[in-house]
C-alpha cells in the first residue's frame, strides 16, 4: 500500500509531486471472533511535518489478476 500526502506547506509535495510513505505498523484493533475490522496505521512522514488539520490522500494499487476477478463479479468492462 502506497500513502501519499497531498499537501503540505512545509514541503514541495503536493497532489502532482506526492510523497510515497512507508507503512511502519498496521495492526487489527478488533479480534479475530469480530465481524468488523479497525486497523491503527503508522506511516513513516519523513521529514515532513503533520499539524492538526492536515490531510493525507491513500491509494491503494492492486494486482491485474485481482482487477480483473472484481470487475468480472461486479459485470464492469475494463475496455
Amino acid at each position: 500500500m502506497k500513502i501519499k500526502f497531498i499537501k503540505n506547506i512545509n514541503s514541495n509535495h503536493d497532489i502532482k509531486n506526492p510523497y510515497i510513505g512507508k507503512i511502519l505498523k498496521n495492526i487489527e484493533l478488533h479480534s479475530p471472533e469480530s465481524d468488523r475490522s479497525c486497523r491503527h496505521i503508522e506511516i513513516d512522514i519523513g521529514s515532513l511535518k503533520y499539524e492538526p488539520g492536515d490531510h493525507i490522500g491513500v491509494y491503494c494499487s492492486n494486482s491485474q489478476e485481482v482487477i480483473e476477478v472484481a470487475s468480472k463479479r461486479l459485470g464492469v468492462n475494463l475496455d
